[in-house]
């Protein structure tokens, strides 16, 4: 995405001035949420009913009237929406009438699916508003010092960092985590003292395992905020070993139908409800939902119900005497491609891998790469690692996870979006 930094700054301040008013959302009770979701969706589905073709036409298929909408259950009565959807009717899906002072956003593609979305000025109002009041439970204050590890790609022979000298934040490359270069970075930090930390969980995991094997503190950081990949837990435990500070997760995706935020009790992510509604799927597997979402506010290109292929784990709904009454996520467990399939068809989830590879501490990084049935696995090994015995060591075992033979390399390189953004399983078939 890419905002010309006027626009930048006046939906900055909007977005900080709009914090306050969602604030409220957080003592409402169920049935005054509930009312604000079906005001907002009827809304939605009107005006999409009388400026997109898409929905227009797809109404009329399945004699479905917006006017009539009066119940969250009524949304069930349209078909859920996937990707390969939107990407086939992609023009069909936008409004002509709302297009002109929209902006764009990108997935990142990292599986060969690129996909545009545009929104409205407002509604990214909405979505900052939301980061602000996030990044406030955990202590910020605009123009706190933030280092950030993502969204910054540099060119041949620019600075693997810059600064954002209005919102006082350092990025740094996360295409330069090798020893070489994270030496430099530390010095940087060090010498600078940010407040807070902010990136892919992978990229600051690299960081922490650093500061771990070369006893590098960073006694000034208050909080961390990972996003846009999968956090788990060891990851999140070296993270806040290294830098003795509390991970904030967040969720969200480029296609904006719903955001997840975890807030200052640490109990799980929470669903912000004036955001987006949430329909939850059950699959095979116990307290495990796929994530259907349409975001509320998005009346250029609104998604409804749309399959966001990720997987959710719900534990619990907050009672009334908790927080809120916002519905709580236990942990994301990632896109349903993040599986890989074993020889007789079985599939192994990816945090398998994460948990496997936290207890060699010689591996930096890991990569799979699928390909049809076969499997590459890409390693980045410290230097000062026996390299032919562990990988004879990881060869096996992998062997019998798999039920077959892979191929491992040892490499530094890795595939990432164009952001920096890090998937530690790949599909390419």
């Amino acid at each position: 995405m890419k905002i010309n930094i006027l626009k930048d700054t006046s939906l900055t301040f909007k977005g900080l001035f709009y914090e306050n008013k969602i604030k409220h959302f957080e003592s409402l009770s169920n049935i005054q949420i509930k009312n604000y979701q079906i005001k907002k969706l009827k809304n939605l589905l009107i005006n999409a009913s009388r400026e997109i073709s898409y929905y227009r036409d797809l109404f009329w298929n399945i004699d479905f009237d917006p006017n009539k909408f009066n119940s969250l259950s009524d949304l069930k009565k349209i078909p859920i929406l996937n990707k390969s959807e939107i990407i086939n009717n992609h023009a069909s899906l936008i409004s002509g009438k709302r297009i002109k002072n929209a902006i764009k956003l990108s997935t990142s593609g990292s599986t060969g699916n690129r996909l545009s979305i545009y929104t409205s000025p407002s509604q990214w109002v909405i979505e900052q508003a939301a980061i602000w009041r996030h990044w406030h439970l955990a202590g910020y204050k605009f123009r706190d010092k933030m280092a950030i590890i993502r969204s910054y790609n540099p060119k041949k022979n620019e600075k693997i960092f810059k600064f954002n000298k209005f919102k006082n934040w350092l990025y740094i490359s996360p295409y330069h985590l090798d020893d070489k270069h994270l030496k430099e970075i530390f010095i940087l930090l060090i010498k600078w003292k940010p407040k807070f930390l902010r990136g892919y969980a992978s990229s600051i995991y690299l960081l922490a395992k650093y500061a771990m094997k070369y006893n590098i503190k960073l006694n000034h950081i208050e909080a961390i905020f990972t996003a846009s990949e999968k956090l788990n837990s060891e990851y999140r435990k070296c993270i806040e070993n290294a830098f003795k500070a509390k991970v904030f997760d967040h969720y969200g995706q480029a296609e904006i139908t719903a955001m997840f935020h975890e807030w200052n009790d640490h109990d799980g992510l929470n669903n912000l409800e004036y955001y987006g509604h949430v329909e939850l799927i059950k699959t095979n597997k116990n307290n495990i939902y796929k994530l259907i979402a349409t975001n509320l506010h998005n009346d250029v290109m609104p998604l409804i119900r749309y399959d966001t292929g990720d997987l959710v784990k719900i534990n619990k709904i907050i009672k009334k005497n908790e927080k809120c009454n916002f519905l709580k996520v236990s942990e994301i467990i990632g896109r349903e491609s993040d599986f890989l399939k074993k020889a007789n068809g079985g599939l192994i989830p990816s945090t398998n891998f994460y948990s496997y590879f936290a207890k060699i501490k010689e591996i930096i990084k890991f990569q799979f790469i699928t390909n049809n049935n076969d499997i590459k696995l890409n390693l980045m090994i410290d230097k000062e690692a026996k390299k032919k015995e562990l990988i004879n060591l990881i060869s096996t075992d992998m062997r019998e996870k798999f039920g077959k033979k892979i191929i491992i390399c040892e490499t530094n390189i890795f595939n990432q979006s164009a952001g920096g953004k890090f998937s530690a399983i790949i599909n390419k078939s």
